[in-house]
C-alpha cells in the first residue's frame, strides 16, 4: 500500500466510525520547513479539533499493526484531545479575550522562509521569534499541538498589529512557561537516582565540566527562555562572567560561564555533533553559538 493509498484509507475508516462531522487530511506546515499530514474532524459539536498526524502511523503500518487497530487508535486520540482542548468562538474572534493567551517561540528564520511570510515574527539574530495562542494549559498537562501558530490573518481579524502581539507575548510567556535552570551535574545525579550508569552516561558528553541547561518548566520551546527579562543576567551575575548560549534544540538551550577554558570550535563541533546525530530536523534551532555579555546586557552572535 502507497502512502497516499494509506491516507485514503485512514481517512475513509474515522469517517466510518464518526455519527457526525467531516473527516479531512490536510497538509501543516512545520518547524524548519518540514510539511506534515495532519488528520482533522471538523465535529459541528466541538468547538476546536486537534491535528493527528499519519506519519507516524503509516510507519506503525509498515511494522505491521493492522489498519483497524491504527483507525481505532486515531479515533481515540481525537475523542481523548478533543474532550480536553476547549476554545470559545467568541474568544477566538475577539483579541482582548485571548491576548492572555499569545506566547512565543524561536525558529530558524533561514530555514523557515516560507512559513515566515505568512505569520508576523520579530527577527532575533539568526532566529526569529514567533507567536502562537496556548488553547490549553494547566500545572498538571500542557499539550503542545493545543495551540495554533499566529498568522497575518489573525491579525487581521483581531484588528491589531504585532507590535500588540509582542508586547503580550513577552508578558505572558514566562508567566505561562516559567524558566528552569539546572546544572548537567545535576542531570547525571538524577541518573545515578534512576541507577542509569554514571560513566556510560558522562562518556556520551563531551562538553565542559560547568554546563546548565536553560528550558521551562514544561520543556517544550524552552530555547525561548534565553529571552525572558534578566534570566541570563542574574545567572550570568551569579557565575561573576559572561556566558556563551548552545542551541541545542528549540526545546532548551545550554549555558556556559566563560572561563576561557573551551575554545569556540569545541563549541561549535557540540553544537554539530547534537544536531546532526541526536535531533529530528523539526528540532533543530541553530548552529550558531551565541554571547551574553554581562557588562552590555546583549547577547550576540559569534561569528566564525
Amino acid at each position: 500500500m502507497t502512502y497516499k493509498e494509506f491516507l485514503d484509507e485512514i481517512k475513509s475508516g474515522v469517517q466510518k466510525k464518526m455519527d457526525t462531522g467531516e473527516v479531512m487530511i490536510i497538509q501543516v506546515d512545520k518547524n524548519n520547513g518540514i510539511r506534515l499530514d495532519g488528520l482533522i474532524i471538523k465535529d459541528g459539536r466541538k468547538n476546536i479539533s486537534p491535528t493527528i498526524y499519519m506519519e507516524q502511523y503509516f510507519a506503525q503500518y509498515q511494522q505491521g499493526i493492522s489498519m483497524p487497530e491504527l483507525i481505532e487508535e486515531i479515533y481515540d486520540v481525537y475523542h481523548k484531545y478533543s474532550d480536553v482542548v476547549e476554545l470559545d468562538r467568541n474568544d477566538f474572534a475577539c483579541y482582548e479575550r485571548i491576548m492572555g493567551r499569545i506566547a512565543y517561540k524561536l525558529k530558524k528564520k533561514k530555514k523557515n522562509q516560507e512559513l515566515l511570510k505568512k505569520i508576523p515574527y520579530v527577527r532575533y539574530l539568526d532566529l526569529a521569534i514567533v507567536f502562537y495562542v496556548v488553547v490549553n494549559h494547566s500545572q498538571k498537562q500542557y499539550f503542545e499541538n493545543a495551540s495554533f501558530l499566529v498568522r497575518d490573518e489573525h491579525l487581521k481579524l483581531w484588528n491589531t498589529d504585532i507590535g500588540d502581539v509582542y508586547r503580550d507575548a513577552l508578558y505572558n510567556t514566562p508567566e505561562l512557561f516559567p524558566a528552569e535552570l539546572c546544572s548537567m551535574r545535576e542531570i547525571l545525579t538524577e541518573a545515578i537516582d534512576q541507577k542509569m550508569d554514571l560513566k556510560e552516561t558522562e562518556a556520551s558528553i563531551d562538553a565542559p565540566e560547568e554546563l546548565y541547561i536553560l528550558t521551562n518548566v514544561k520543556k517544550i520551546n524552552g530555547a525561548a527562555c534565553m529571552l525572558y527579562q534578566n534570566v541570563l543576567k542574574n545567572f550570568a551575575e551569579k557565575m561573576k562572567t559572561n556566558l556563551y548560549i548552545l542551541p541545542s534544540s528549540v526545546h532548551e538551550v545550554l549555558l556556559i560561564p566563560d572561563r576561557k577554558e573551551c575554545g569556540l570550535n569545541q563549541l561549535r563541533n557540540m553544537v554539530r555533533d547534537v544536531n546532526d546525530t541526536e535531533l529530528s530536523t523539526e528540532e533543530i534551532l541553530s548552529y550558531q553559538i551565541y554571547y551574553y555579555d554581562l557588562h552590555t546586557n546583549m547577547v550576540t552572535q559569534k561569528e566564525e
